[in-house]
Parts: structure tokens; C-alpha cells; sequence
């Protein structure tokens, strides 16, 4: 059974390691997520030959609850900062759906 797993800040420095490893997975589907569809959309065109990631342009401080709920993952990885200023909203809106 394939797994989706949605990376946020997936095309970031620690976000682009988990990504890449990840595609090389037979039963996880990844879905690289972040503010620039543009650059989700470059390391997602890099990774293709090992298993084409999904890509989708979000941020988690603008309508999250609402897309998190159409992108529909099993797992979530969330890589994009700063955390020293993050609250516990993304953690909340995972355990909610």
C-alpha cells in the first residue's frame, strides 16, 4: 500500500535530503510542499527518474486547515522554518483531520 507523504518545506536544505531519499521508496508517494510552486516544481523535475514526486505550492500560515484537507497525506514532515517562532498550528491541524 503507498504511502503519501507530504515534506513541508520540501525543497529546503533538510526538506530536499528527506525528499530525495524518500523518492527512492517504492510504496511512499512524496509530496514536495512550500511557498514557491516553482522550486517544488525544479526538485521535483531532479527526482523524476527515481519516482515523480507530487508538488504543491503552500503555506502553513495561510489557509492551512483547507489544503492540508485537499492534499489528504498519511505522513507529514515538516521542515520549514524558523521553528524558534512557530506555534503548534501545523502539529494541530495534522491531529485534527
Amino acid at each position: 500500500m503507498t504511502k503519501r507523504v507530504l515534506i513541508i518545506g520540501g525543497y529546503g536544505n533538510f526538506g530536499s535530503v528527506i525528499s530525495t531519499m524518500l523518492t527512492l521508496e517504492k510504496n511512499i508517494q512524496v509530496i514536495i510542499a512550500g511557498r514557491s510552486s516553482q522550486k517544488a516544481e525544479q526538485l521535483a523535475s531532479e527526482l523524476e527518474a527515481i519516482n515523480k514526486p507530487e508538488t504543491i505550492a503552500l503555506d502553513i500560515n495561510m489557509n492551512f486547515p483547507a489544503a492540508f484537507a485537499n492534499i489528504n497525506p498519511d505522513i507529514v514532515i515538516h521542515t520549514s522554518g524558523p521553528f524558534q517562532s512557530q506555534n503548534y498550528h501545523v502539529a494541530k491541524t495534522c491531529i485534527a483531520q
